[in-house]
C-alpha cells in the first residue's frame, strides 16, 4: 500500500506500465493520494499517528510526523525552508531535516534543499534532537562544519545521519 502525493503516484503507476508489472503474476500496488494540505492525517491506530505537511521542493514531496503516547519524530524530506514544516516539528523529540551543506555553500547546491543552518532554525522551533541527513557533504571537514553550525544554531544536540544510522528515540509522556 502506498501512500504518497499524487504526483508521486503517476510516476509509479507510469513506472509499473512501463515495465509492465501489472496483473495476474504481480502484486496489486494499492494507492492512496496524500493531499498537499498542511498536517494532513495520513493514518491513525490506537499506538501511532502519521501526519504529512507539504514541503518546498522541486516535486510533490511532504514532511512526515510520526507520534506515539512515548514520543514524536518528524522527517522534513527534501525541502528548502519551509515554515509548514516548521509547524510539523514543533516539540518533537527527534527532527531528521534535509541537509545538503554548510550555509556558507548555500548557492552552490539547489534551491529546494536546506542548509545545515536553516535545518537547525526548523528545530530551535521545539525539537529536543537534530538529526542531519540527504547530506550532500562527503568531506570529514564539511560535515564537521554541518554538525557545529547547526549546534550553534540550535543550542542543542545535531547529529549526521547516514545509510544504516540508527537512533534511540527519548521516551517522553504524551497523548497520541
Amino acid at each position: 500500500h502506498l501512500l504518497a502525493p499524487g504526483q508521486a503516484l503517476a510516476t509509479v503507476e507510469g513506472m509499473l506500465r512501463v515495465h509492465n508489472l501489472i496483473g495476474d503474476r504481480y502484486p496489486e500496488v494499492r494507492q492512496t493520494e496524500i493531499p498537499m494540505v498542511e498536517a494532513t492525517e495520513v493514518l491513525r491506530t490506537e499506538d501511532l499517528r502519521i501526519s504529512a505537511s507539504p514541503t518546498e521542493h522541486t516535486r510533490d514531496t511532504v514532511a512526515l510526523r510520526f507520534e506515539t503516547a512515548a514520543a514524536a519524530v518528524c522527517y522534513s524530506s527534501d525541502t528548502r525552508p519551509s515554515e509548514a514544516v516548521t509547524r510539523l516539528a514543533a516539540e518533537v523529540d527527534i527532527l531528521v531535516h534535509d541537509c545538503a551543506g554548510p550555509h556558507r555553500l548555500r548557492d552552490t547546491f539547489s534551491g529546494s534543499h536546506s542548509s545545515a543552518l536553516e535545518a537547525a532554525r526548523v528545530a530551535a522551533a521545539g525539537a529536543g534532537r537534530l538529526v542531519l541527513t540527504h547530506l550532500g557533504a562527503r568531506d570529514d571537514d564539511v560535515l564537521k562544519e554541518c554538525r557545529a553550525g547547526a549546534e550553534a544554531e540550535f543550542g542543542g544536540p545535531a547529529d549526521l545521519a547516514f545509510v544504516g544510522t540508527r537512533r534511540t528515540v527519548p521516551h517522553h509522556s504524551g497523548d497520541v
